[in-house]
């Protein structure tokens, strides 16, 4: 028990996720092939624990201190403090909440700093998209054909007056779902690439 807060303890800003398991869960497998997969796209910078509930007497006290009683449960933690839980396994909800949490080790999103920095990329950057965990995922997919952009609102008064005029509320996903969400960005592109047709066209 006291080398789980450990690690907790010395992975200073990494995110650090911790599924709880019983040894004949049915999900073991194809949870051990997610974090596989996000532990090798994150570069190393996302830690996943397993710990298997009735393994151990060390186990059983440590989810009764956790006071964890469904399986699989998922507990994510920053800077050794609790940021997140989550029982069952739904591989979508998992994938976006490890995506959200651990935003900053799977990012091509461009940090923007200033005003001058949003109209830079509203005037030169087709197309822009407003975002959260859903286009994490699409701006690693999609490098080189959109440019996807965030803002910490809460740094400067500008961009707060920015999320007044847009009438921005706090949430995840605002007005917009992931597969709707996609299906713009594909439409745009559809009609970019039609236009850029035209252009060549005219030139010849």
């Amino acid at each position: 028990m006291e080398e789980y807060y450990e690690v907790l303890q010395f992975s200073n800003e990494k995110l650090v996720i911790s599924h709880f398991s019983s040894i004949h869960s049915m999900y073991n497998a194809k949870i051990l092939k997610l974090m596989k997969k996000k532990y090798k796209e994150s570069n190393d910078q996302v830690k996943f624990l397993l710990v298997m509930s009735n393994e151990s007497e060390k186990t059983i006290q440590l989810c009764r201190k956790e006071q964890i009683e469904k399986y699989p449960y998922f507990v994510f933690y920053k800077n050794g403090e609790k940021v997140h839980e989550e029982a069952g396994f739904r591989p979508e909800k998992l994938e976006a909440n490890i995506l959200y949490y651990g935003n900053n080790h799977f990012s091509h999103i461009v940090q923007l700093q200033c005003v001058g920095h949003l109209e830079k990329l509203i005037r030169d950057c087709n197309p822009c998209v407003k975002i959260y965990p859903s286009v994490l995922k699409l701006s690693s997919q999609m490098v080189g054909k959109v440019v996807f952009g965030k803002i910490f609102c809460d740094e400067s008064d500008c961009f707060m007056q920015i999320l007044r005029d847009f009438d921005v509320v706090e949430g995840r996903y605002v007005g917009s779902t992931p597969s709707r969400l996609f299906v713009k960005i594909l439409k745009f592109l559809e009609r970019k690439s039609k236009s850029d047709w035209h252009v060549e066209v005219r030139k010849s």
